[in-house]
């Protein structure tokens, strides 16, 4: 589903609309307690005017004190209501948000690769952990608008039967406030689409500064960083005051027309009490209700101010929650083998960069397949196309005789186990970055993998050893511990194709060796090691090497 035209208050509506109707977002009991409270509420201005008669009539003490105690309960009762909806709604908008958060995570892991290019790394965070929660607020605020405004039409009726002139006069502030709001809503919805993207851009260098803040001292360049930064939030201030600015601007004019307008009913009904023809009890029930009547024009002018700064949040939401770029792939098949094969593959990248021509070779199941070429020619490419990341511009590629193009991707990815030239590690415990579920492998099996890499003694050596934590990336290791750390985590997998991108480039010549023999010992598994180390041929039943867009038998 994609948004089309510019962005309007009532896209925003219907597109929050479809998503809280997709992800069954049910709001009947919110409506429902909403409908109380406003029952309760249109007793209110009924029970004012008696009040206040009976209090100026002086006639009946009893039936002054009943209309008192009746006024109090349902004030209480109302207060008590409004409680009680308050923390109904923000336990449910919180909940919605984090629900569309992890509905957006799981969207998110399923893209492919030309999705992670096109989209810088701040935006998609910001979209993750900031606008879903914008999206949430929005639908309920649109809930309590609707409630608030059907409330405010109910209460107009009620001083419409009891003075239908009074209600006049405020029905005619409603043109004035809409000429404002309308002459602002093009304004704003400009400066709060230029605003999120200053924000994304804040959250980008926040990242990369951070994440690299050692590297930027050490090679000098901190003053040209700050500068970068500084101008970043110049530029984020200047947007953020004009919003400022024209948001108060039409508040201020709406105060403006609400003020004028109860001045003008209170001295219209004012000359009417001098002269006779009207009771001082609908002029306190006037004033004081006047704001139920108001409300929800501040409210829906709030609300139509929210509609459009949440557009820009929408159109990025929408990237994630788009399907177009996933694979729609839902096969599930039952595997006789795990051979490799291209058929005829032709891939470029979006920036027209032409990787593979034609490829046309097979891999065999059970088998160690040495890739060997030079930096830039494709091999990492190979890779993703092989875990499904990328996929194929012509031709197929198949796994066992399955095309990948119409396989589940996680269940693909839980046959393939991937030692990258940069491994990911988390801010963990090195028994947790190792096992995917907890209680899914016993010390032993872990023990068994680390003794096999070469890096048991180093573990056991540790303070608190399976459960020492890592470091942000795993960087309390070295590369070659890290290395072999997840040449482990990838034996524990235990998947039958297992692919290892330059397995050795951070290891020295005797831990080398024990890498050597543990891939010589992985029998009836399909192995990929991609290199361009020609001293891995040892290991090779097959030898292959990427040259002139192509992948050919040595």
């Amino acid at each position: 589903m994609k948004l089309r035209g510019s962005g309007t208050f009532i896209q925003a509506l219907k597109r929050t609309h479809q998503i809280a109707k997709e992800y069954d977002e049910t709001m009947w009991g919110y409506l429902f307690l909403l409908i109380i409270y406003a029952g309760v509420t249109l007793l209110l201005p009924l029970i004012t005017v008696q009040v206040i008669n009976a209090l100026v009539d002086a006639d009946n003490l009893r039936r002054f004190l009943m209309l008192a105690l009746l006024f109090f309960v349902i004030n209480m009762s109302k207060a008590t209501l409004r409680t009680i909806i308050n923390i109904y709604t923000e336990k449910r908008e919180f909940q919605y948000g984090k629900k569309l958060e992890r509905i957006s995570m799981d969207r998110f892991f399923d893209k492919k690769g030309e999705f992670y290019i096109k989209n810088k790394t701040g935006d998609m965070m910001e979209v993750i952990m900031d606008d879903n929660m914008q999206v949430a607020s929005f639908t309920y605020q649109v809930y309590r608008t609707v409630a608030d405004v059907v409330n405010s039409l109910a209460i107009l009726s009620i001083l419409a039967y009891l003075q239908w002139d009074l209600a006049l006069i405020l029905l005619a502030i409603l043109p004035f406030i809409l000429i404002v709001q309308n002459n602002l809503e093009w304004k704003l919805d400009d400066h709060y689409s230029k605003l999120r993207e200053e924000l994304s851009r804040e959250i980008s260098l926040t990242e990369e500064f951070v994440s690299n803040a050692a590297l930027i001292a050490s090679h000098g360049i901190k003053e040209k960083c700050k500068r970068k930064y500084g101008q970043m939030l110049k530029n984020l201030s200047v947007i953020y005051k004009k919003i400022v600015t024209l948001s108060n601007i039409g508040y201020g004019a709406l105060e403006g027309f609400i003020i004028l307008s109860i001045a003008v009913a209170m001295a219209y009904e004012g000359y009417k009490i001098f002269m006779g023809t009207a009771t001082i009890g609908v002029l306190v029930a006037f004033i004081q209700y006047s704001d139920f009547l108001i409300e929800p024009g501040r409210i829906l002018a709030a609300l139509r101010v929210q509609g459009n700064k949440l557009m820009p949040s929408l159109r990025r939401v929408n990237k994630i929650y788009d399907t177009t770029g996933t694979y729609g792939g839902h096969e599930k098949p039952v595997f006789e083998h795990f051979g490799i094969e291209f058929h005829n593959v032709k891939f470029s990248y979006p920036t027209g960069k032409e990787v593979f021509k034609q490829v046309h070779v097979k891999m065999d199941s059970g088998k160690t397949h040495v890739i060997v070429g030079a930096s830039g020619q494709g091999k990492t490419t190979m890779i993703h196309l092989i875990t499904g990341l990328w996929d194929t511009a012509e031709g197929s590629l198949t796994i066992g005789g399955h095309s990948i193009k119409d396989m589940n991707l996680a269940y693909l990815r839980k046959h393939i186990s991937l030692v990258s030239q940069d491994n990911l590690f988390f801010n963990e415990t090195i028994r947790e970055n190792l096992v995917e579920d907890q209680n899914q492998h016993t010390d032993e099996d872990i023990f068994h993998v680390l003794k096999k890499v070469g890096m048991l003694e180093e573990v056991m050596d540790l303070p608190h050893k399976l459960d020492t934590e890592l470091g942000d990336r795993g960087y309390t290791l070295s590369g070659g511990q890290r290395q072999r750390l997840a040449i482990a985590r990838a034996l524990l997998k235990n998947a039958p194709i297992i692919i290892f991108d330059e397995p050795t480039s951070a290891l020295d010549e005797g831990t080398e060796r024990i890498i050597f023999d543990t891939i010589k010992s992985l029998k009836e598994k399909t192995v990929l090691v991609i290199t361009h180390r020609r001293s891995l041929m040892d290991i090779a039943d097959h030898m292959y090497q990427i040259v002139d867009w192509d992948i050919r038998p040595m």
